[in-house]
């Protein structure tokens, strides 16, 4: 804990403690220690823009007299000279000609690659732009234009409160530590309080407007709230690296780049039994003093992160692009003196208002849902131990005693 908070004064009336929030969140390694920091929010209702992560494509809604029908906004992506693929053959096409008004294109195989049965597009066809070659000394015009943002998001901001006081007994009575160390130590225990509820809010967090008439208070959305799109269904079965690494897919596809695995710790105990052998430790750069168990994802040989935290449903496991995360403060945490004019005794008051970003979270995180319960995986872990197979024969493994059936031969 920083020093600013063991040398608390009573004689301050106003005290600003985001830096020693700050440094209990990054000290917890908990879901929300891994969020970066994002700009200011400004409003109860605060916005941010969603990034352009998905490989540009479009999709044929119908096709005839040799012209294929794009909706509007694929229209919009494309022009004439535009090269690009078909989902599931290596054929390369390029855009002949554009009709504008019907908004349909003509488009000719460039390059065949091995490809003799792809020569036209067809209805449902989906297809991923490759890009368009620019002349030397091209003009504006030429390229096409870069659309950063995709559209915007928002969530709203919540108001966290903690109140602190001693009563005038207390300030007269001699104690171990001295009166202001009991602050001190009300003021520590305040702050990670804070962090517990705010990493809590980030996962289980129900966006909510603000409508002080009818007492509903400003709440910021969680996870759940926001990454409802990409999702695998367990099926009441274990927790295992292949489901893992389809979710992994599942973002890739989407455009992320997945990081990290989230649930609680007794789940990430049953995946990390099957890479027991391949886990890595090695210190969070995330999170001052943390460590993190490591291994490699087996869908593009990346590193990722298993993170558990017991915030988390034991059903439920997120696979993330961290990307996709950030805090934001509206009011960072301090106190002030709260003390009414006839207490007898003394009273402070701890408020900020914050709120998180889910950068397009419906591509960058993906949820496993319906998991077998990890108690009972892990025993099934154990059981499955005992029977290992060697060349054709099953060997059992007991506590006392190794014995070899021969299953054939």
């Amino acid at each position: 804990m920083p020093e600013i908070i063991k040398e608390y004064s009573l004689t301050n009336k106003e005290r600003d403690l985001s830096s020693a929030m700050n440094t209990v969140i990054a000290e917890k390694g908990t879901f929300l220690s891994r969020f970066k920091s994002a700009a200011a929010a400004t409003n109860h209702k605060h916005e941010w823009l969603e990034d352009q992560i998905k490989g540009r494509g479009f999709s044929v809604t119908a096709y005839a007299s040799g012209k294929a029908t794009l909706s509007d906004a694929d229209f919009r992506k494309v022009k004439v000279g535009t090269r690009f693929i078909v989902k599931g053959s290596p054929a390369v096409f390029k855009v002949t000609a554009l009709d504008t008004a019907a908004k349909k294109i003509t488009a000719e195989v460039l390059a065949a690659n091995g490809d003799t049965t792809k020569t036209a597009l067809a209805a449902n066809d989906v297809c991923r732009i490759v890009g368009v070659p620019v002349r030397e000394n091209s003009r504006e015009g030429d390229g096409e234009y870069t659309r950063r943002s995709v559209g915007s998001a928002y969530n709203y901001t919540q108001i966290i409160r903690k109140d602190l006081g001693l009563s005038n007994t207390a300030l007269a009575t001699k104690t171990i530590d001295q009166v202001e160390n009991s602050i001190a130590r009300q003021t520590e225990y305040a702050l990670q309080e804070i962090d517990r509820d705010m990493n809590r809010a980030a996962i289980w967090g129900v966006r909510t407007e603000k409508n002080e008439a009818s007492d509903v208070f400003g709440e910021a959305g969680g996870l759940y709230a926001f990454a409802n799109a990409l999702s695998i269904d367990a099926d009441g079965k274990r927790l295992t690296s292949k489901l893992v690494n389809d979710a992994v897919m599942k973002i890739l596809d989407e455009g992320g780049h997945a990081s990290t695995v989230y649930g609680t710790p007794k789940q990430m105990r049953v995946l990390g039994n099957e890479y027991k052998n391949n886990v890595t430790v090695m210190r969070d750069d995330k999170a001052r003093g943390v460590y993190v168990a490591v291994v490699v994802n087996e869908s593009n040989g990346q590193n990722i992160e298993l993170v558990g935290d017991p915030d988390f449903r034991d059903k439920d496991v997120f696979v993330a692009d961290d990307d996709c995360f950030a805090l934001s403060w509206m009011r960072p945490v301090g106190d002030t003196d709260s003390t009414a004019p006839d207490a007898d005794g003394i009273s402070r008051k701890m408020i900020g208002e914050f709120t998180m970003e889910f950068h397009n979270a419906n591509q960058r995180v993906c949820r496993i849902k319906n998991l077998m319960d990890p108690d009972a995986a892990l025993r099934e872990i154990e059981n499955d131990q005992r029977n290992v197979n060697i060349n054709g024969g099953a060997m059992t493994i007991s506590a006392s005693s190794v014995t070899v059936q021969q299953t054939g031969g």
